[in-house]
């Protein structure tokens, strides 16, 4: 038995499927099974949705309006798929991945001279927040939101440098 906060995980887990952050969008299956959701299937747990939660998740949505065809799905859905991979990427990559492109933003964006016994937790709690911000601006394919999210982060790492400028040192 799945709630409908279950089934929603998977589908969009399934359609938002972005190995390096391209997009390879899958036909969503029972995670006990293996067995793919007939589209009937789907269909019935898009009205249950409809019919139980508030707001159905707008991926979803488009996944329901190109009746759940994957490919049609995908070439209709490029950005959204991708930002919202991107969403969920910091949420649940594990810490090893995050902090490498914890490094590699600050690489691009700041003087920081991190010190390589440096705790990688204090590196994830100062970073975690605008990490989704950095990835955006690398992978987005929405060049406007790209250089919005740009500034945002160097905004961001302005402010760092300015109220901590020897962050990162032992």
């Amino acid at each position: 038995m799945f709630t409908l906060q279950d089934l929603s995980r998977i589908i969009i887990s399934s359609i938002c499927n972005s190995p390096l952050f391209h997009s390879e969008p899958i036909h969503p299956k029972n995670p006990y099974s293996g067995i793919e959701f007939a589209n009937a299937d789907l269909y019935n747990i898009y009205f249950k949705m409809k019919e139980g939660l508030l707001i159905i998740p707008d991926v979803i949505h488009k996944f329901f309006l190109s009746n759940f065809d994957i490919p049609h799905f995908m070439n209709n859905n490029q950005l959204l798929i991708r930002n919202v991979y991107i969403n969920q990427f910091v949420q649940n990559e594990d810490e090893d991945e995050i902090i490498e492109y914890i490094y590699d933003m600050l690489e691009t964006y700041t003087q920081f001279n991190i010190d390589e016994d440096f705790p990688n937790n204090i590196l994830i709690k100062t970073f975690i927040n605008i990490l989704p911000t950095y990835l955006h601006f690398k992978y987005s394919l929405d060049n406007s939101y790209r250089t919005q999210n740009s500034q945002k982060i160097r905004e961001y790492m302005n402010n760092l440098q300015q109220k901590t400028p020897e962050f990162g040192r032992k």
